[in-house]
């Protein structure tokens, strides 16, 4: 509520995903499903109490968790059409990359794009010699009106990848968004690290 400071809500989750000849395969263990309805009890009982690992699980879908696992796809999708913006030497954790800044065109739909008046979307990407991605960084900003009433909001994106084989993976990724209007003032923070078995 506007005015109030409110205390941030932390929660963790540890989920085990196989891929193979038959898909991915979620496997959910007894003791994280516990946790869920610890959560969902404690809920009925106030209504103000959170329910982080219920929302965790929510964002781990299908699509997302075979990004992680296969990251080149969605990439291609994302920097189709992008605008070059700079391309420079650089380095990251003190080698050699060449840094890449792209201006990417947003996937908007026309109704969405009448209540923006803002809209950038930025992506840094970090390559080696080769031209594999190493590390990308993007942030989207954006801000508009609908109802007479105004809004904004923010999303970020940063990522470091590791070659699995022939695949490009996801070996960390954190993510937050911001996002103020309609009552609301709310931002979350989630990070996601691959480990292999």
């Amino acid at each position: 509520r506007k005015g109030e400071a409110k205390a941030p809500t932390v929660g963790q989750v540890r989920l085990n995903v196989q891929a193979g000849a038959q898909g991915l395969q979620f496997l959910f263990p007894p003791e994280l499903m516990h946790a869920v309805e610890r959560e969902a009890q404690a809920h009925v009982a106030n209504a103000e109490s959170p329910m982080p690992i219920a929302g965790m699980l929510a964002t781990a879908t299908p699509m997302r968790v075979a990004t992680v696992l296969n990251a080149a796809p969605a990439m291609l999708r994302d920097i189709d059409g992008a605008k070059l913006i700079e391309s420079r030497a650089d380095t990251l954790d003190g080698k050699p990359a060449q840094l890449l800044v792209l201006d990417v065109p947003g996937r908007i739909s026309a109704k969405d794009k009448a209540d923006l008046k803002q809209y950038q979307d930025r992506l840094k990407l970090w390559l080696d010699a080769d031209g594999t991605p190493l590390a990308s960084e993007e942030s989207v900003d954006f801000s508009g009106r609908k109802f007479l009433i105004g809004f904004s909001g923010a999303e970020s994106y940063r990522t470091r990848y590791v070659v699995i084989g022939k695949r490009l993976a996801m070996q960390s990724r954190t993510w937050g968004s911001s996002f103020k209007g309609f009552g609301e003032d709310n931002e979350t923070v989630t990070t996601a690290t691959l480990s292999l078995h």
